[in-house]
């Protein structure tokens, strides 16, 4: 092997040694927040322009209206009396074939009023 051959494996070796390793984005290094401890809050909404949006109590919270579990399509719930649990919900309104309708980009709701009680999944 002649010398330039090896002059240029060695440098390749050493620039390998000294790249620059990558940075760890934060995510993997930061430890996820258990949002269960929190108490459950009296309003939330899954549309991200209100001003009562959290994804990530909303993703975790599962909303039991008048006895019955409402998984995906409790679009917003309010708790006006806690001690009671009277309150109201908005639900996504079906459409006969049980697909969620939507006009000008957005989910059509219903107003639903009776005894809500949210719990974590």
């Amino acid at each position: 092997m002649s010398v330039p051959k090896i002059a240029a494996r060695a440098a390749g070796a050493l620039a390998a040694s000294y790249a620059p390793k990558p940075i760890e984005s934060p995510d993997e290094t930061t430890p996820k927040r258990d949002v269960r401890s929190d108490p459950i809050p009296n309003r939330l909404s899954a549309d991200k322009d209100s001003p009562f949006y959290n994804a990530e109590v909303a993703s975790q919270l599962d909303i039991i209206f008048e006895g019955a579990r409402r998984k995906g399509d409790v679009r917003e719930y309010c708790i006006e009396d806690p001690e009671t649990g009277r309150g109201w919900i908005r639900v996504e309104a079906r459409l006969a074939n049980g697909k969620p309708r939507i006009e000008r980009g957005r989910f059509v709701t219903v107003l639903k009023r009776g005894i809500i009680k949210p719990v974590w999944r």
